[in-house]
């Protein structure tokens, strides 16, 4: 089980951009996501602090994702907050981005300009070694102006909001925990064009235990997912074909974790979800396989897996396959790198599914101790099996992004992102250019 030192002076500067996040969808599989989105701190300047989320569990706590675009790109130097018991670090920002094709269409493309304040934090309350409480959340207020004379107001919720409660009884470890999103962008679905907000609110919630013995950790989770699409200013998604815009989603999944090194560890993983929704498109999802999961060395950190997947429903058909591959390494002391390979089934709207074929590489680079500059291309590519716009497609962009610290508290970010679909479908294509700029304030 990974172990990283906790120090209560170091704590992460969080700064949050709707356009960081990664192209991506939710596996049929498990709701959970890869630890390894996210650049850690230099290893000789910085260390982990409170605002790295999730807070990492002691020795032999039941590991969380740390995949939380809340906290990249980050700078840290911020003063710990205080809110009642608990304490961490949080954030206040606004800025403006201007989108170019912000209905992802080819042929009646709206311009945006829009106007957003964020507030993010991340706080601890540590009850005990073994019994903390862990809030987070990244929210966003946009007030939207669009070319044809239209304005809007979104709310969205950034992928990592959780509230997580962590305790241990006996020899068993127990996390109970609730993670919610609104997602609005549609580029982050990478099945779906023509659409100008998803609307889409994504609720999990879930108990899970660990039973540590000697050198290998028995893990054991169940949760729940519920899904919904809202009205509101999509243009012209529809649920024919998706089994209806609810979800319902109910998986359980255990880990056999075999310690190969104190940092390194790996072993069997099963899961079975019952997938559920308002229209006739109900189906069951059961996959075994492997995975190995920690530190190859003291710089490279591993997440991967292969195994067996069998569908059951409309979603069916002959036993596929899932594997995916994430790496994180430091290269140097100013310089680290983000790649992953995935083959997955995963959602898109309601009860749509993908076979998806994610590609990504993202570059860090520390170019002084107050300017950090990240470039990454990523394609998807795949087939929408089931749902809107059905038949092949391919998603490929490039993010770059420049952070630059303005003193202790303030910090200026620059943002740009280009993403191009091409699809099967007439509608299925778009290109689109989003630039954003981003002020942010730490307390």
């Amino acid at each position: 089980m990974r172990k990283d030192g906790v120090s209560a002076s170091a704590i992460l500067f969080a700064l949050v951009s709707v356009t960081s996040g990664a192209f991506g969808q939710q596996s049929i599989r498990t709701p959970d996501l890869s630890p390894f989105q996210n650049f850690v701190p230099s290893q000789e300047e910085f260390t982990t602090g409170p605002g790295a989320a999730p807070v990492l569990p002691e020795e032999g706590m039941p590991e969380q994702s740390t995949a939380s675009p809340i906290n990249s790109p980050v700078f840290h130097g911020a003063t710990i907050t205080h809110l009642g018991p608990f304490s961490g670090v949080a954030s206040a920002s606004g800025g403006y981005s201007f989108n170019d094709n912000a209905s992802t269409s080819e042929s009646e493309k709206l311009s945006l300009n829009e106007i957003f304040q964020n507030l993010n934090f991340n706080l601890i309350w540590p009850l005990s070694p073994f019994n903390r409480i862990n809030v987070q959340l990244g929210g966003q207020l946009q007030e939207n102006f669009y070319s044809n004379g239209k304005n809007a107001i979104n709310v969205v919720i950034l992928p990592g909001s959780q509230i997580v409660f962590q305790a241990k009884a006996g020899e068993f470890l127990f996390t109970a925990y609730d993670r919610f999103t609104v997602t609005q962008d549609p580029v982050s679905d990478p099945a779906l064009a023509g659409e100008t907000n998803l609307n889409q609110v994504i609720n999990t919630v879930g108990v899970g235990v660990v039973w540590p013995l000697y050198k290998v950790n028995v893990s054991l989770n169940l949760d729940y997912t519920y899904s919904d699409t809202f009205g509101g200013t999509v243009n012209t998604l529809t649920t024919t074909g998706t089994g209806g815009s609810v979800l319902n989603s109910f998986h359980v999944g255990s880990r056999v974790a075999f310690e190969i090194t104190p940092q390194l560890s790996g072993g069997p993983e099963i899961n079975a979800t019952y997938n559920a929704g308002g229209g006739g498109n109900d189906f069951d999802v059961f996959s075994v396989g492997a995975f190995l999961r920690g530190h190859l060395t003291r710089l490279v950190e591993v997440d991967c897996g292969v195994g067996v997947l069998l569908l059951g429903g409309p979603a069916g058909g002959p036993p596929g396959y899932y594997a995916y591959l994430t790496l994180r390494h430091e290269l140097s002391r100013t310089i680290q790198i983000l790649a992953g390979v995935t083959h997955d089934s995963e959602f898109s709207v309601g009860l749509g599914v993908t076979q998806n074929n994610n590609v990504h590489l993202t570059a860090e680079a520390r170019l002084t101790r107050q300017w950090i500059v990240t470039v990454g291309p990523e394609v998807n590519f795949g087939t929408v099996i089931t749902g809107f716009l059905p038949g092949r497609y391919t998603q490929y962009g490039i993010t770059a992004d420049s952070a630059f610290r303005l003193n202790q508290r303030w910090t200026a970010d620059l943002n740009y992102r280009i993403a191009k679909r091409d699809g099967e479908q007439p509608g299925g294509s778009y290109t689109q250019n989003l630039l954003t700029f981003t002020l942010s304030y730490g307390f």
